[in-house]
């Protein structure tokens, strides 16, 4: 019995020896910051990135809206001047003139059915006055700030502007 004892304290201790550093190991917190920053920092970049490129993107198509507006605005007072209204464009945008495509065109439309374009010879009917407007599409290629990002950012920005004229 003294024996069988002996051989249990024996095996125990020899089990003990393997515990021990096991539980010293799992009870050590000294790398946890190190993991958690490795876990957390590749979608926290991401997503800052893509806050930093949306709002790139946002700020490039409001720029390119005011310019249409501009454009359509100058066409008001001055006609359909394609000249004068990609000046007025490029002046109203802060976007580099030279990557604009600035589109301007001239369409008619009966004042009881709106939507429906016309031809200018067309008689809307009595008292029914024939409507002229003015139409400004201006768009840019867009290119990625972060190019891991392109492939979900569009390739081309647009805006535009129409405007009913007397």
């Amino acid at each position: 019995m003294q024996m069988h004892k002996t051989a249990i304290m024996m095996g125990l201790k020899r089990m003990k020896a393997w515990v021990a550093p096991a539980i010293r190991l799992l009870r050590d917190q000294s790398g946890n910051a190190a993991v958690e920053f490795a876990l957390i920092l590749p979608p926290t970049v991401l997503m800052v990135a893509g806050l930093i490129e949306f709002g790139m993107a946002v700020n490039n198509g409001t720029s390119l809206e005011n310019g249409a507006r501009a454009g359509a605005q100058y066409a008001t007072s001055q006609g359909l001047n394609s000249t004068g209204i990609s000046a007025a464009v490029a002046g109203a945008s802060n976007l580099d003139p030279a990557t604009l495509d600035v589109n301007s065109r001239e369409f008619y439309e009966c004042s009881g059915s709106w939507g429906t374009e016309v031809d200018v010879s067309t008689n809307c009917g009595s008292g029914v006055p024939l409507a002229k407007f003015i139409e400004v599409t201006v768009t840019q290629p867009y290119t990625a700030f972060f190019p891991f990002l392109s492939s979900m950012t569009p390739t081309q920005l647009a805006g535009s502007a129409t405007v009913r004229v007397p």
